[in-house]
């Protein structure tokens, strides 16, 4: 979202925040959770019966949706998602494990290109 910013401006890189959020909340079941990180990073809680395959569908779905254009004000704009997807017990049993796997693998999926998401290691970092 840098070079929404620098292009369009801050409000209109924070309203693209803001139907990222929405278009994220659309792809989810009511009983997970959709939530800010920290600048355009947001966390996604898949609360129930969640396995890899599961996590891989939902992938999926965000990225064609954060792929459509977002609009306003005759300004259109696109942008993409690097996912990282870490499962409890399987990468981690405490949130900062599977925050600092999740991490990693999302710096995995962002050094392939766009668009993409990956699998946390089994492997320790």
């Amino acid at each position: 979202l840098k070079a929404v910013n620098d292009s369009l401006g801050h409000a209109f890189g924070d309203l693209v925040l803001q139907r990222i959020a929405q278009r994220l909340q659309l792809q989810v079941r009511e009983s997970d959770i959709v939530t800010r990180f920290g600048g355009d990073e947001f966390v996604i809680l898949l609360a129930e019966n969640c396995n890899a395959e599961r996590a891989q569908q939902v992938c999926e779905k965000i990225i064609d949706s954060i792929g459509q254009p977002f609009e306003h004000n005759n300004q259109q704009v696109s942008v993409g998602a690097s996912i990282g997807i870490a499962i409890y017990q399987e990468h981690g049993t405490t949130i900062e494990q599977l925050l600092k796997k999740s991490d990693a693998a999302m710096y995995e999926a962002k050094n392939s290109g766009k668009n993409c998401y990956r699998l946390a290691s089994l492997t320790r970092c």
